[in-house]
């Protein structure tokens, strides 16, 4: 899962930078290890779903 330490990370960084940061990281993985990482896990582990 992805999360950030926002807005803390604001002193180093915009949070669009932080996340591009984030996405050019994990641009090797495939396309559903990066939908995980953004957002599947997340919805699963915290049963997000409607």
């Amino acid at each position: 899962m992805f999360g950030s330490d926002w807005p803390v990370c604001l002193l180093a960084a915009s949070y669009a930078e932080s996340c591009e940061i984030i996405t050019h990281y994990f641009s090797g993985f495939s396309k559903k290890d990066q939908d995980k990482i953004r957002g599947t896990n997340a919805v699963e582990f915290y049963d997000l779903k409607d």
